[in-house]
């Protein structure tokens, strides 16, 4: 796995965004051979930027080689720094032992998103600030720029089809999705553009080739509180052609496909980036369970700064603003007990009440009454009943409401 490390953007705990000087970014290789213990084998002190990319880094599917778009560069404006595009494409060798740098490649201006083919031979790199894409020939070790199509509007990120015949572009802010043809090294724009929802930012192609995927932002790459869509592309028809679009939850931006191909993920900034203080959205969670998307595990989210916001995100809170959006009794204990439970592999065990698990258990009265919630966003939502804890057993001794022990005095 490649990640890129951005130490020039800071937020602080409201989520406001702030400018350092560079110097300290890295690019690391990092091991999941062990998914429960990944590894970083190296790091690499090179600028590396979380603007522009919505998918900036792939690797060939030998795993012999990762490339590494860098959108921005970093200059002084004055006292202050600013982002201002760059050209820069890394290469890395992941065969040799430590991985590392083999080479630096020169490509359009702000280079974003970028796919490689089956092939391993051909990879694409949409150039934001040049309303370009850049094609390059991958042979052996050696990464080289052999042409760039003009595209006439800004593209965000670029994928290519498992045949490698065809790749599909995110017209950024026209609101459109871009058809190419690749014949061998040759990369044709067919000016077949399919509109979209607003913003598409990202765009994935499933592994059967058959359908295409744009993740609609919504507002320019920020969240603006309303939902957006995902929009489907048929591309067994003749031409392609957006045959639907799918409520998601606010602002869309990093997607990916599963590769089996019946599953896939979009990571919404209006769930993401928020304030510390943040941990429920109304506005992701209605949509998504709408969809029959529920969550597989319910946890609280308390910090020192979130316990005193309005969510108030404890527990019984939590599971309480989920039984009141439509999910049973039934489920809404599982999903806090036994669910997260086998995630970690710890069923049976933890999360049941079963003879020889540990007598670790919480008991709640559900009581029936009107009752109102609050998310961070300050979206309110009126229910009818609520989780309130009754009494706590921890290895087999009670605590709770007097005249039992208050747990913190054990």
């Amino acid at each position: 796995m490649v990640v890129g490390n951005d130490e020039k953007v800071v937020f602080d705990a409201e989520g406001n965004r702030t400018f350092v000087a560079p110097g300290k970014d890295t690019i690391s290789i990092v091991d999941i051979t062990d998914r429960e213990a990944p590894k970083i084998l190296v790091s690499f002190p090179v600028m590396n930027s979380i603007f522009g990319p919505p998918t900036n880094r792939a690797i060939t599917p030998d795993e012999r080689l990762a490339i590494v778009a860098n959108s921005v560069d970093w200059v002084q404006d004055g006292a202050n720094w600013k982002p201002a595009p760059d050209n820069k494409l890394y290469v890395f060798d992941l065969k040799a032992s430590p991985p590392k740098q083999i080479a630096t490649v020169e490509v359009g201006k702000q280079p974003s998103g970028l796919a490689i083919n089956r092939a391993g031979d051909l990879a694409l790199i949409a150039n934001r600030n040049d309303k370009s894409i850049s094609v390059l020939s991958i042979q052996g070790n050696e990464v080289k720029l052999i042409d760039t199509v003009t595209m006439g509007d800004e593209v965000a990120s670029v994928a290519i089809t498992p045949d490698g015949k065809r790749a599909l572009a995110t017209k950024f802010p026209a609101h459109k999705i871009a058809l190419l043809e690749i014949n061998g090294q040759k990369v044709t724009d067919t000016k077949h553009d399919m509109p979209v929802g607003l913003w598409p930012y990202n765009i994935g192609v499933t592994p059967d080739g058959k359908i295409g995927i744009s993740a609609d932002n919504g507002n320019a790459g920020a969240p603006d509180g309303h939902v957006d869509t995902v929009s489907i592309i048929d591309l067994e028809s003749t031409p392609p052609r957006v045959i639907d679009r799918v409520v998601v939850g606010d602002a869309p931006e990093g997607f990916a496909i599963s590769p089996k191909g019946d599953l896939a993920v979009a990571v919404l900034l209006g769930g993401a980036a928020v304030p510390k203080s943040a941990w429920f959205n109304y506005t992701v969670a209605e949509p998504a369970i709408a969809q029959g998307l529920t969550p597989d595990a319910i946890s609280s989210d308390i910090h020192a700064v979130s316990i005193n916001t309005p969510g108030y995100p404890t527990l019984p809170w939590v599971m309480s603003k989920f039984l009141n959006m439509g999910l049973s009794l039934e489920d809404v204990v599982a999903k806090a007990t036994v669910e997260p439970a086998k995630v970690i592999g710890r069923v049976p065990g933890l999360g049941t009440l079963q003879v020889g698990a540990p007598a670790d258990v919480a008991i709640f009265d559900l009581v029936d009454g009107p009752v109102e919630f609050v998310d961070t966003r300050n979206h309110k939502r009126s229910g009818t009943r609520k989780l309130v804890p009754a009494l706590t057993v921890r290895g087999g001794r009670p605590f709770g409401r007097p005249p039992l022990p208050i747990p913190f005095l054990y």
